[in-house]
């Protein structure tokens, strides 16, 4: 989801255990500019299934993938897109990020979704 002009915030779900080929020692994330093509890659914790990336332009396109680590890369999964906010337009204040809206869901993916308790 685009959280503001500058910062998009990815969560997700592991693989179904049907697709690990072992245990996931890291998940990497592509996250590449529409406009110039420019790819970011990024590396969390098998814990960590969540990842805010900044400094990104405003109203931009992003297409974002996942890829688990094993003893060997998996598949990624499929594109999916966000937009970031207008310049100086906040979306998403961190205690409303709780639903993730993307034009296209990867193969495996499932955003966390959490109760609202407000």
């Amino acid at each position: 989801m685009s959280l503001n002009s500058t910062h998009i915030y990815l969560t997700w779900e592991p693989p179904p255990p049907s697709q690990v080929n072992g245990v996931i020692r890291e998940y990497r994330v592509n996250v590449t500019e529409d406009v110039t093509g420019r790819v970011f890659q990024y590396t969390t914790t098998p814990n960590d299934r969540q990842l805010t990336v900044g400094s990104l332009h405003p109203y931009y396109i992003y297409h974002c993938s996942v890829v688990a680590l094993t003893v060997q890369l998996g598949p990624y999964t499929s594109v999916f897109t966000i937009q970031t906010a207008e310049d100086g337009e906040t979306l998403w204040s961190s205690s409303m990020c709780r639903h993730l809206i993307i034009e296209r869901r990867p193969h495996w993916y499932k955003a966390n979704r959490e109760k609202d308790n407000d």
